[in-house]
């Protein structure tokens, strides 16, 4: 009967150090992550006044769903960016036709005006 408490013991040990290195290995994820959007966001300092993100408040939980709302934060920023750009590519547009139209408003007034003082 003693073995098999060892045995279970050993189990449960197991059990545990595999879940505790499938969490370490998660949260080295999550750092690459992390670093990957740091050049993004300005730095902030520390506050110890932050809300709580997730339900369960330990810190594993807490950095997976600040690092989901940093990959929603740069998901918008990436859009905002392309709208932006599509924004200044039509601005410019519009600005070519502008000055193309208004080239065209003086060649037409020269010549209306080169007719009407040749009379």
């Amino acid at each position: 009967m003693k073995s098999k408490t060892s045995l279970e013991e050993l189990v449960k040990l197991v059990d545990q150090r595999s879940y505790l290195w499938k969490r370490y290995d998660e949260a080295k994820q999550q750092e690459k992550e992390l670093d990957k959007y740091a050049g993004q966001f300005s730095s902030s300092s520390s506050s110890q006044n932050l809300p709580k993100l997730s339900n369960t408040k330990t810190p594993p939980d807490e950095v997976a769903e600040a690092v989901w709302q940093i990959k929603q934060e740069a998901d918008k920023i990436g859009k905002a960016k392309s709208r932006i750009q599509s924004y200044q590519e039509g601005i410019k547009k519009t600005e070519r036709e502008f000055f193309a139209l208004f080239g065209i408003g003086i060649v037409s007034i020269l010549i209306v005006l080169i007719v009407v003082l040749n009379r």
